[in-house]
């Protein structure tokens, strides 16, 4: 797990110069009164202040009416999610479900009355499974592509790009080099889908292929990289840069962030008034700092989006929304 290092905070200049003059000015019983806070700002330790909370999250009716009764009956979100990504889904050594994004989802269930269920489901079927109403919501580091067919309404919680990080015995693999090299890459990611692309232009000019290594999760792409059995992994940016932080000296950036996306909690397409209850319920985190808090808490503050904004799957854009 990775903390943020708290920002410091200096007294305002003003203050500070005025604390200097009363340190010297005498002043009279009248003004005692007047000046006592000054003093006592005065007199407090210059140190960094210990960075305040943000509200803990509970039930807003005016949005948890939104929820249907469908969703409302048994009292629980049933969520999808594939605990296999850390910073923002993983398993923890006691068995418990954590990470920024189940973070997230935890508080916006508390905003809309209900309690979450987390469910391990696989990365590649968790969209269909949210479709067909098996859970109500996934969530699962899932790019929101423009260039696909949008089947889900997504609530855009995050962004994200893509990183090519690379072994310490491959000093020179870059984006440029990759053809004829043994990357990694999680199945069913658009990461996949670049190597392919690499891989093919490699062909067109006379080079050998990407070999590509799908993989189940991170830490079995991460494992082949340290087993040195693949060159790098080519992974969504909060993945990339946590792995780097627990391997240092081990593993490395072979690239920048790139190609940034925005990650989005997926609902059924029907679910329209669902829809609005999870981004309003989102956005109210927002508004109140533990969003903010949450990122920071989990080293993914750089893909913090400024305000909640639902994708409408392309079945809602038609016109057929039923409004459940």
């Amino acid at each position: 797990m990775r903390t943020a290092t708290p920002r410091p905070h200096g007294a305002p200049r003003e203050v500070a110069g005025l604390c200097d003059i009363l340190a010297y000015v005498r002043i009279g019983i009248t003004l005692a009164l007047a000046v006592a806070a000054l003093l006592a700002a005065c007199a407090a330790p210059k140190g960094d202040p210990t960075p305040s909370q943000p509200p803990v999250p509970t039930e807003d009716p005016a949005i948890s009416r939104l929820v249907p009764e469908g969703v409302r009956r048994d009292g629980q979100l049933t969520v999808a999610t594939d605990p296999t990504y850390p910073p923002l889904s993983f398993v923890s050594p006691d068995g418990q479900v954590q990470g920024a994004e189940i973070d997230l989802v935890a508080a916006i269930a508390t905003v809309l009355g209900l309690q979450p269920q987390f469910e391990e489901e696989a990365f590649t079927a968790i969209p269909a499974a949210v479709r067909t109403g098996r859970y109500e919501l996934g969530v699962a580091g899932l790019a929101i592509r423009p260039d696909q067919r949008l089947l889900n309404n997504a609530v855009i919680y995050l962004r994200a790009g893509s990183q090519l990080v690379r072994s310490a015995s491959a000093p020179n693999l870059t984006r440029q080099t990759l053809c004829g090299e043994e990357v990694a890459a999680v199945e069913g990611s658009v990461q996949i889908e670049e190597l392919v692309k690499t891989s093919r232009t490699c062909r067109s000019v006379g080079q050998p292929s990407v070999a590509i290594q799908p993989a189940a999760s991170p830490e079995t792409a991460t494992e082949s990289v340290l087993a040195g059995r693949v060159a790098g992994f080519l992974a969504d940016s909060p993945v990339s840069q946590d792995i780097i932080s627990r391997y240092p000296g081990e593993l490395a950036e072979a690239s920048r962030i790139y190609d940034v996306l925005p990650l989005g909690m997926l609902t059924a397409a029907e679910y329209t008034r669902f829809t609005r209850a999870v981004r309003l319920a989102l956005q109210q985190l927002i508004d109140s700092g533990y969003y903010a808090a949450t990122l920071d808490k989990w080293n993914v503050d750089q893909g913090a989006v400024k305000s909640a904004q639902v994708r409408w799957a392309d079945y809602t854009k038609r016109g057929k929304r039923k409004g459940k």
